[in-house]
């Protein structure tokens, strides 16, 4: 019993950040899915990006996504993700890489476009 406590409490102790985490910047892959009434939005962080407290910034545009990953809301992000989906993600995986997934209805029309 006591393994198994003190197992959970380093697992807590090292998934939590510190206070001055450092984040990084997201960038998004839209997959369609054939046949069906939904696509997959995929956050990365962009190559190369440094790695940078954003904290510090005061900016209503930008978004913390989770996983130390952040964006600014542009009219591209608008076409693939509306702000509520946003702010819910699906599911967030750190596995060597910080990845969120986001799944959003499929749009009709003009707003059809795959990123890929």
């Amino acid at each position: 019993m006591f393994k198994c406590l003190s197992i959970f409490a380093a697992l807590v102790v090292l998934s939590t950040g510190s206070a001055n985490a450092q984040q990084r910047e997201a960038t998004f892959q839209k997959i369609v899915v054939p046949g069906s009434s939904f696509d997959i939005v995929v956050a990365t962080p962009k190559l190369g990006s440094p790695t940078v407290n954003y904290a510090k910034e005061i900016d209503p545009n930008v978004f913390y996504l989770g996983n130390g990953l952040v964006t600014a809301y542009t009219t591209e992000l608008a076409k693939m993700l509306d702000l509520a989906t946003l702010m819910r993600p699906a599911h967030m995986t750190i596995v060597g890489t910080p990845v969120v997934i986001y799944v959003v209805p499929k749009r009709t029309g003009s707003d059809a476009t795959a990123m890929r």
